[in-house]
């Protein structure tokens, strides 16, 4: 193990210690979960990927769920660590860039296809996503998310349907 992967494997159990037990638990899952479904996608889609960061990315991009913008916060604690890759590609798993690398978009993807620790299509995860949106604002981000993970859907060539689940 590198040390680098050592290094991140202790920012892990320091976050995990500072959270909730069960909360931080609930994320770990969720991570892990997130992290299978990243590496199924990537593998349907053929596309050459740091299979190490696309995990470490996935584990970590809800490390901060519980602070207001939590992607940025969590960004912010790795960015801190020197983990300046990772750092960027946490903080987009929620709004991609236009010019996302692949581990950012494959992220963006997998959290959208699961729910919990539960593969969900994008028609499901959406649908019950947007029973919360109420304001124009709200409204407005949900359906540019929406997009996006079509978006994605299409530029990595996926052959996905919108009520295909990732298992």
């Amino acid at each position: 193990m590198s040390i680098a992967m050592k290094r991140f494997f202790i920012l892990l159990a320091a976050l995990v210690m500072a959270g909730s037990c069960a909360q931080a638990e609930t994320v770990i899952d969720h991570g892990e979960a997130v992290a299978r479904c990243a590496l199924t996608l990537a593998q349907r889609a053929e596309c050459p990927v740091d299979e190490q960061l696309l995990q470490a990315a996935c584990r970590l991009h809800d490390m901060a769920r519980t602070c207001p913008d939590h992607a940025r916060a969590g960004a912010e604690v790795l960015r801190q660590e020197g983990f300046e890759v990772l750092a960027d590609i946490v903080a987009r798993h929620h709004d991609l860039l236009s010019n996302a690398c692949t581990e950012a978009q494959l992220l963006f993807l997998a959290d959208k296809l699961v729910q919990g620790t539960q593969p969900v299509s994008l028609e499901q995860r959406f649908a019950a996503s947007r029973a919360k949106c109420r304001a124009g604002e709200a409204l407005e981000n949900w359906q540019h998310r929406r997009e996006q993970a079509r978006q994605v859907i299409r530029a990595l060539h996926l052959s996905l349907s919108e009520d295909e689940e990732i298992v």
